[in-house]
């Protein structure tokens, strides 16, 4: 398929965007597992304060050196195909290849925490915004402002916009999201001919299903650069709720071990990182990190 749609600009459009989900390319590139040391990632709202601090030095020293600027800008590059907006191609890659994109940020955050700190190894991982939890902006990164705008590098920094628009969604659509996917798909006018159990819940988990807010919408509720599809990771939230993100869809893949894109290992392949693959990426553990908590 052609890219006709990276234009859309805003996750509020999506909101009222169709996909064009009977549409799939092929891409043929190899792959290999990543391995890295574990590190946890902790519930941002009970995260101790001197995590706090070195995860907000770390940022702000990141932004100065201007690699957070480098990695962030990874996502504008819509050619990665990343995103159901782009189509079913996009759809079953959003997962693991948002996946990747924090275990980019995530490398260069420890190293440059462990230089800050003096350590040789850094145990900092990133937190995770339990949204359905606390349904407030996380108070402690208030401060910590976008590293650019919606214009790109160096452009203007519009202010957030919290909770002016979208919804953040609470624990019982969460649950809906994991448990009751399949139905939700179904009654969706949004909802595509041929879809397998991991497509049905990757379509309710990224926003897709009628009357079920999910992470486009949380998007739009922070607004700001949040709500702008290519540049939205200039906001460091976008950290959290994706790793967030990457927390539920842990927690699915553990109730449904079989489940997997419907497209071929060939499409599956995480450019710009040659060396992953959706399917390098299913153990959390053996690619760096695990969770807190996976109570939902």
């Amino acid at each position: 398929m052609s890219h006709q749609h990276a234009h859309q600009q805003r996750f509020s459009d999506w909101l009222l965007f169709d996909p064009p989900f009977g549409e799939v390319e092929f891409r043929h590139i190899a792959a290999d597992v990543l391995s890295v040391s574990v590190v946890t990632r902790k519930n941002e709202s009970t995260l101790p304060s001197e995590e706090r601090i070195r995860f907000i030095n770390a940022l702000r020293e990141m932004m100065h050196r201007g690699s957070y600027q480098n990695i962030a800008v990874i996502h504008a590059n819509m050619h990665h195909n990343m995103h159901g907006a782009m189509g079913r191609l996009g759809l079953n890659r959003f997962l693991s290849w948002h996946r990747r994109f924090l275990l980019a940020f995530e490398q260069e955050l420890r190293k440059v925490d462990a230089e800050l700190t003096g350590s040789d190894v850094s145990d900092l991982g990133i937190p995770y915004w339990r949204w359905s939890e606390n349904s407030n902006f996380p108070s402690w990164l208030l401060d910590v402002f976008p590293a650019f705008g919606s214009g790109g590098i160096g452009s203007n920094i519009e202010p957030r916009e919290i909770g002016a628009n979208g919804a953040l969604p609470n624990i019982n659509q969460v649950d809906e999201i994991l448990t009751n996917f399949a139905d939700s798909f179904d009654r969706s006018r949004r909802r595509f001919d041929g879809a397998n159990e991991y497509e049905k819940f990757t379509f309710c988990l990224e926003g897709w299903a009628d009357d079920l807010p999910a992470h486009n919408h949380v998007h739009v509720w922070v607004g700001g650069v949040m709500n702008n599809t290519s540049y939205s990771p200039a906001d460091p939230i976008f950290w959290l709720h994706h790793c967030e993100i990457d927390r539920l869809w842990w927690i699915w893949q553990q109730a449904h071990t079989n489940s997997h894109p419907s497209v071929s290992r060939d499409q599956l392949q995480l450019t710009p990182w040659t060396e992953s693959n959706y399917y390098s990426l299913l153990d959390i553990a053996s690619i760096g990190y695990a969770f807190e908590s996976t109570i939902p």
